[in-house]
């Protein structure tokens, strides 16, 4: 692009353009009255169109711009030459305008008209004096724009040279060679405070895990950076950020500490918000002595006992983080604001106590998630145990009403068959019948005891349920005995074998049995998807994933404190009891297929015997499958403990330098320990190690429960040492 031309050098070209319009005509006119010699090509008289291009063009440099001379012709003295004295303004001079008198005719031109004769216009000697004029004033213009272009670089040139002269000479002023200012130096040393506190701030942002934390310690690596830039390339850095060297650095080292002291506030607030929803977090769930009596008289007392010692041991575990969080919540709210001078120390000490109190928050959640589920897994158990006892108390009652009904119909349709009806014994058949329908209404209200059962969530109330349903069973029980005897009196000793010869007497018998083989069928069913779903259970996930990736973590995340034959166990009894659930099934529907085969009342009795009987066993397989559920909340709770304990305790041994459990280059904070203080802190790890190998070694529950506990008291003892020292 050509550059802009003032007003001046406007003026100047069309001063320039009537000039030469006078010099064309004058050139015309001359060219009627000249004749000479003629050149064979016009082209030598001008510049080629590649020269002009590359070496006019505004990029090229201002040494070879210039053009070419034309030849020498074959006779000069026949021609007038125009010369032009072409004068170069100086580098002051900023004007392209043309002054009068920088264009003057050469005294050296002759006009002698006198001894000049005209010549006809036309031929080659008038063609070529037409085409030497204009060759000339076409050269003339090309030297002009080629002035106008050197002019107009050199101007350029001469601002930027300037201008870079101008920022040397300001920076040399300002901090002179050889020597570094106190303002500079004092300022380097802050960048290299504020990048030795990068890690820390990372791991802090990290460890406090919100959308703030992580917006700070953006912008605190973005101010570093800025800054960084700036001592690399002064010029350049003050260039892009707009301001001096030092100016820009000082913006980006402000930044850069209160992007930090946001984070450090940050952190702060978060660690006394998590510990206040701590506090607020309920008590865990635990079973009274009511409760336990219950559990003991239906679960077994070890049972019972186990789950009292696991869930007293969870709700303790509250009261001991509540504690420990209580002090550091006390030392957030005392702790100093932000400042770079001691940023290290109050930076760990933020770190070391958000990191605690956030892992505090989550397993307490977790903790109580696994007392919940304990207790509701108990509970469930219990309610199983009672409804399959008034369930199997139910069936019993109703396959015997049936019967007695049937059997009163079979007895009276017989006394009416004789000649001489006994009147009373038929009396006796209606005393029979409002008792059997009496007997309807008490297995009507056991059914409804039943449901109520079901819809109970708590132990003692599904005790008092289930005591109400008892009494109810009781009564019809009792109502169905005194019905069959009655019916054995008024048959005259008939035994039940010659009734159940009856057509009708056959066709309920083969009804019961049919809905036992389905009722067994369905109870297996239950057994096989409770297996499934042990089955998709996955193992125990250590918890504070974050912790482990922000700190890296040597140890395998798929560890685990129990032996693999421990978990294997559940598995394998439970697989034995959908087996067997399956087996009871497949005899119960066999006996129901053998009741249509025989036409036999007697094998028709055993069937549905042998139908109950498998039905029975398959509540009683539920029953099983259920408290292999509650054993492995047991172990669940149990394992994730022991988790939370092993991954603290090795944080804080971490933090005194005593344990390896991170990478060094990990550890962004450490503790100042004693001597003493130091063989404490070994020595808690080592009870650590032992229960840890002690609950590899057992495969007992009470056992396991009891290696939890010894490393959850060790831990919290290593956790106050650590966390009591000063921080850095």
């Amino acid at each position: 692009m050509l550059p802009s031309i003032s007003v001046s050098a406007a003026a100047g070209w069309l001063l320039t353009w009537g000039l030469l319009g006078r010099a064309v005509e004058a050139a015309i006119s001359a060219a009627s009255r000249f004749h000479g010699a003629e050149t064979d090509s016009l082209g030598l008289t001008f510049i080629s169109a590649d020269q002009f291009f590359n070496e006019g063009s505004l990029e090229g440099e201002e040494g070879r711009r210039g053009y070419r001379p034309s030849p020498p012709l074959a006779d000069k003295g026949s021609i007038a030459f125009l010369h032009a004295n072409i004068v170069f303004p100086s580098e002051e001079g900023l004007s392209l305008a043309l002054e009068p008198g920088d264009l003057h005719e050469s005294d050296d031109v002759q006009t002698d008209e006198t001894n000049v004769e005209p010549a006809p216009y036309g031929g080659k000697d008038k063609r070529w004096d037409l085409r030497t004029t204009l060759s000339t004033i076409v050269l003339f213009l090309v030297v002009c724009l080629g002035l106008l272009t050197t002019r107009s670089l050199k101007a350029r040139a001469g601002r930027k040279a300037a201008a870079t002269a101008y920022l040397q000479q300001l920076y040399q002023q300002q901090e002179p060679q050889g020597r570094v200012s106190e303002l500079g130096l004092s300022e380097r040393h802050q960048l290299e405070e504020l990048e030795r506190l990068h890690p820390l701030a990372a791991h802090l942002a990290g460890t406090v895990g919100t959308d703030e934390s992580v917006a700070a310690l953006w912008e605190f690596r973005g101010s570093i950076q800025k800054a960084k830039q700036v001592q690399r390339n002064p010029f350049r850095g003050s260039q892009i950020f707009s301001g001096s060297p030092e100016v820009v650095m000082k913006e980006a080292l402000d930044e850069g500490v209160s992007s930090l002291s946001r984070l450090y506030e940050v952190a702060r607030e978060r660690g006394i918000l998590l510990a206040q929803k701590i506090r607020r977090i309920n008590d865990f769930p635990a079973f009274s002595e009511e409760e336990l009596q219950v559990m003991g008289g239906y679960l077994g007392s070890p049972l019972a006992g186990l789950l009292e010692f696991q869930l007293n041991h969870l709700g303790s575990s509250l009261y001991a983080f509540i504690d420990k969080v209580e002090d550091m919540e006390n030392e957030l709210k005392q702790i100093k604001g932000f400042d770079v001078a001691h940023g290290r120390g109050l930076l760990a000490t933020v770190a070391a106590d958000v990191e605690f109190i956030r892992a505090a928050y989550e397993a307490l959640e977790k903790m109580h998630r696994h007392a919940v589920g304990l207790k509701s897994a108990a509970v469930t158990a219990l309610l199983s145990h009672f409804r399959m006892e008034q369930a199997c108390v139910h069936r019993k009652c109703r396959d015997l009403l049936e019967q007695q009904r049937v059997l009163c119909k079979v007895e009276r349709q017989r006394q009416l068959s004789l000649s001489d009806a006994d009147d009373a014994a038929l009396k006796k058949l209606d005393a029979v019948e409002e008792e059997l329908a009496r007997a309807r209404q008490l297995l009507q209200t056991h059914r409804e005891k039943i449901d109520q059962l079901r819809g109970e969530k708590d132990s003692l109330a599904a005790e008092a349920a289930r005591q109400e349903a008892n009494a109810v069973g009781q009564d019809l029980q009792a109502l169905l005995e005194t019905v069959g005897s009655s019916l054995v009196e008024i048959t005259g000793g008939a035994s039940p074998q010659d009734a159940s010869q009856h057509e009708e007497v056959q066709r309920v018998l083969h009804k019961l049995t049919s809905r036992a083989s389905r009722e067994a069928a369905t109870v297996a069913d239950l057994v096989g998807s409770m297996q499934n779903e042990a089955k998709l259970q996955t193992s125990v996930a250590p918890p504070f994933m974050w912790m482990r990736q922000n700190q890296g973590h040597k140890s395998n995340e798929n560890n685990t404190f129990f032996n693999p034959s421990v978990k294997t166990l559940a598995t394998t009894w439970l697989q034995q009891v959908s087996e067997n659930a399956e087996l009871v099934a497949i005899q119960a529907a066999n006996a129901a297929t053998g009741t249509l085969e025989e036409s036999n009342g007697s094998r028709a009795s055993e069937s549905l015997f042998a139908a109950a009987r498998a039905t029975m066993l398959a509540e009683t397989l539920t029953q099983e499958a259920e408290l292999l559920g509650l054993r492995e909340q047991l172990l669940s709770s149990m394992e994730f403990e022991m988790h939370v304990s092993d991954i603290l305790a090795q944080r804080a041994a971490a933090a005194a330098g005593v344990s390896a459990w991170v990478e060094d280059e990990q550890q962004h904070w450490r503790v100042s320990l004693s001597p003493q203080e130091i063989l404490q802190v070994q020595a808690l790890l080592e009870h650590i190690n032992m229960a840890k190998e002690e609950a590899w070694s057992q495969r007992s529950l009470s056992a396991l429960a009891v290696a939890a506990a010894a490393m959850k008291e060790a831990s919290f003892k290593l956790i106050s040492i650590v966390q009591g020292s000063k921080k850095q």
